[in-house]
Parts: structure tokens; sequence; C-alpha cells
């Protein structure tokens, strides 16, 4: 199995494909992360806080959505961790192509772009073709990657901060596929962070203008 080092991959290839600058960044831990949703306004600057991706329902939701328990301080409003907010995130590469893969701590299926690449939304899924979890399903990871459904280029999620041993990324998250929509959210949460549960829902889009991001927070110490 060639997975590279979980999230090596956001040096944008420093481990398979690198360039001269990021290739001096160090291969970092493998880990589980939770993923804040910074959502920039048009012309601004200043991000807002609209909650954690997380999978709804009480993790029984086929489609992420936003929310903040609001009861603490730790990660997405609490002071423990809930698997709801937990996500697996590394790199596989295959013919000289790096894809990355999104995968849920609940129920270990992968977040997808379905039919075939088109569906407004992304969704969770395991292929039924094999029982490698590592490949969403798929024998290995050229199959994957040559599917494409479960692979996501996150090139701009790159590291900014390491406070006390806790590893911090952003940036935009776009489907590997053409023509690369871009991870967003809507409706837009009335209360920032979102409070109100299973009703911000993941979708995709090609706006850059109101641009939605991802925080990752490294959760290595919770695995």
């Amino acid at each position: 199995m060639k997975v590279l080092s979980r999230f090596c991959y956001v040096f944008a290839g420093a481990c398979a494909l690198a360039s001269s600058a990021q290739a001096q960044v160090p291969n970092l831990v493998q880990g589980t992360f939770s993923i804040e949703t910074p959502y920039y306004v048009s012309g601004s600057t200043t991000p807002t806080n609209q909650g954690c991706m997380i999978i709804g329902n009480s993790g029984q939701s086929d489609v992420p959505s936003l929310y903040d328990w609001g009861m603490g301080n730790y990660t997405c409003g609490l002071d423990a961790v809930n698997w709801q907010e937990m996500w697996e995130v590394y790199a596989l590469s295959a013919n000289n192509t790096l894809v990355h893969v999104i995968k849920s701590r609940v129920n270990g299926k992968c977040l997808i772009r379905g039919q075939s690449g088109a569906a407004a939304s992304p969704s969770l899924y395991l292929w039924p073709t094999s029982s490698y979890t590592e490949y969403c399903g798929f024998s290995n990871a050229k199959d994957l990657i040559s599917n494409g459904q479960a692979a996501w280029d996150l090139s701009a999620v790159l590291p900014y901060a390491d406070s006390g041993g806790i590893v911090y990324y952003q940036g935009p998250a776009r489907h590997a596929m053409s023509p690369n929509p871009y991870l967003a959210f809507s409706p837009l949460p009335s209360s920032a962070p979102s409070r109100v549960a299973d009703n911000s829902w993941g979708v995709f889009t090609t706006d850059t203008l109101n641009k939605w991001e991802l925080h990752l927070k490294s959760m290595t110490n919770w695995d």
C-alpha cells in the first residue's frame, strides 16, 4: 500500500511531487483531525468560523454538515472528543498522480463526490469491490484515483501554526475531478458558529468570491 504520511500531502507533493521550497517542510505525523470551517465574505480578509464539519444525526447522516456544540473550549464547542467531528485524512499516489482521501472516523466511510463526479453534495461511501477500506473499497490506489470520486485536491491546505504540539492547517478543499469545485456549505448558518444541528449541509461550488476553507486541528492524542 503506497500511502504517503498523513498530511504530508498538504505540501502539494512535498512527499512525491515536491517543489524546492515545499520540500524543505518535514513529513508530518499521521493522525486524526477536527475540521472547522472559516468563511470569507467577498472582499473580507477576516473569516468567520461557521462551525465544525461533522456527521450529523448522531453519526447516521451520509452528508456532512456544520455544527458547534457550544459546551466547551477544546474543539467544536466541546471539552472532550465526539467522533462525529473526527476525520482521517491522508494522501495516495499512483502513476505520478497525488490525491487525498477524507474519511469519517464515525464509520470509516470516505467523503466522495458521487454520480460519477457530478453530485451537488459530498457524501460518505465505501465501494463494495474490496475489503481495503484505506482505498475506500477499491483494491488499490490506482483504481481509486482512476475512478476519481473519492479523490480530493488539498494542495492549497497549508500549515500555519504549531502551538503546544497541536498542528494546524488551513485552506480551500477542491474535488479532484473536473471542473474541480470547492467544498462549501449551504445554507449559511443563521449564527456563527452554527448551533443548529443538521441544517447547513455540504455542497460543491465554483464561487471564488465568497470562500470556504477548512481549518484542520490535529487530534493525534485522541486516536
